[in-house]
């Protein structure tokens, strides 16, 4: 029989449909099936989640539980149904978000170890080295995490094991996007000729491209991005640079643009979930340029074939950047460096140009080896393997013990009709 795993989750973003429609199907030979508990309220204004008008929701309707998210200042979360839902249903283990603010995950994995259910947290993990009170209570959260974490990338990895914690409970899983679509659009459009696809785009035919996709938001640095444009335009426009998405900085990149005089070599696209019209885009692209912290956006260009120029300082990056292998699918440079930045956006447009169909390969084969849903969810079962192994051997040590100690107990005679076999045996009438 298989076991049942529940998921809890704030809220599903959009993007995070694959992997959660991979998880709720059922698998031939898989021994486990998973359920899944989120509630639809963000503290993000303007993010996209998955709700229950969702095709998603109706294809696992059955499996899927809502609950009532109550915020308290956009950071600490209390998830009404939770406990209701650990109590009154026979799962077997339960994977959290593993967000240390969330004050109902706490009382809930309390509640799971009573109830003798193995706990995982799904986590970023720790960025960067930590200490002082965050450190401590951060390692006291994990830590009630009885079968392990889930992690996405070796860094955090790396750091989790340094501070402390069980490098053998800790497992990389990755992350993903849709990758089934994804790979059928990138086959589909490496057969067309680049300048194809940039004519179908209405791009000019004699410049290269440089693209961002995301939300426009100050932490993404995308001024930046502009000032790198105008210095790699100031001896010719060899280069525009595409904007695809919103958010509340998008004037402000508008009015920059217009002030470095670059308005007609920036396009601002708006947002865009039309994932086939993302492939033609990034496709026709030459590099990706992200001056900001990298994550899911690195996954999202590589799928596609297109390397990714970013900055050098790593703990600024979200832990997707380990799909960028370093002067194979992309660099981290130091972008205040224009003689640097300029040397290594040419050279992509120059590999994208003479080997496009090299390049694209080469930079889809970390997505194929580890950032897919198929990865993804075989990782999150070998962690639960181990965790179910934990527990069935700590339930049969305990079991040991506990005869040893019976066998151990010294013997009175006192309690037992007949005497024990541990002390003579004496007439009823001799005592005394």
């Amino acid at each position: 029989m298989k076991k049942q795993i529940l998921i809890v989750y704030p809220y599903l973003a959009h993007y995070r449909a694959p992997i959660f429609d991979h998880l709720l199907d059922a698998r031939p030979g898989s021994s486990f099936e998973f359920s899944v508990a989120t509630g639809i309220l963000s503290e993000l204004p303007g993010l996209k989640v998955i709700d229950d008008t969702s095709a998603l929701f109706q294809k696992h309707r059955p499996r899927w539980k809502q609950v009532k998210n109550i915020w308290f200042r956009k950071r600490l979360l209390w998830q009404v149904g939770v406990l209701k839902e650990l109590f009154f249903r026979p799962y077997d283990g339960v994977i959290f978000l593993g967000n240390v603010y969330y004050l109902s995950t706490w009382i809930s994995a309390l509640v799971c170890q009573c109830l003798k259910q193995p706990v995982l947290m799904w986590t970023h993990g720790i960025l960067k080295k930590e200490s002082g009170l965050k450190a401590f209570v951060r390692r006291r959260f994990y830590n009630l995490s009885s079968g392990g974490l889930l992690l996405y990338n070796h860094r955090s990895k790396n750091l989790m094991s340094a501070a402390g914690l069980k490098r053998k409970k800790l497992t990389v899983v990755y992350n993903s996007l849709d990758y089934d679509t994804q790979k059928r659009y990138f086959y589909r459009y490496l057969k067309r000729p680049l300048g194809h696809l940039k004519s179908e785009l209405g791009l000019p035919s004699d410049q290269s491209i440089l693209i961002y996709t995301g939300r426009l938001t100050p932490e993404k640095r995308l001024d930046t991005a502009l000032d790198l444009l105008c210095r790699l335009n100031a001896d010719r426009k060899a280069y525009i640079l595409l904007l695809v998405g919103d958010g509340p900085y998008a004037d402000a990149l508008r009015r920059r643009a217009r002030f470095l005089r670059i308005a007609d070599e920036v396009r601002f696209t708006g947002a865009c979930y039309d994932e086939q019209m993302l492939a033609k885009l990034i496709m026709a692209a030459h590099v990706m340029l992200v001056p900001g912290g990298i994550g899911l956006t690195a996954i999202h260009s590589l799928s596609y074939g297109t390397p990714v120029v970013t900055h050098s300082r790593l703990n600024a990056h979200k832990p997707e950047h380990e799909v960028i292998q370093d002067g194979i699918s992309g660099s981290f440079i130091d972008l205040e460096d224009v003689a640097t930045l300029k040397r290594t956006v040419d050279h992509w447009t120059r590999q994208k140009e003479a080997h496009r169909r090299r390049l694209a390969i080469r930079c889809r084969k970390n997505i194929d080896t580890f950032y897919n849903p198929y990865r993804q969810r075989a990782a999150i079962e070998r962690a639960l393997e181990d965790a179910f192994k934990d527990i069935s051997a700590l339930t049969n040590s305990a079991v040991d013990t506990a005869q040893q100690g019976v066998a151990k107990r010294p013997c009175t005679g006192t309690r037992f009709r007949a005497a024990p076999a541990c002390l003579p045996s004496v007439p009823r009438e001799a005592k005394g």
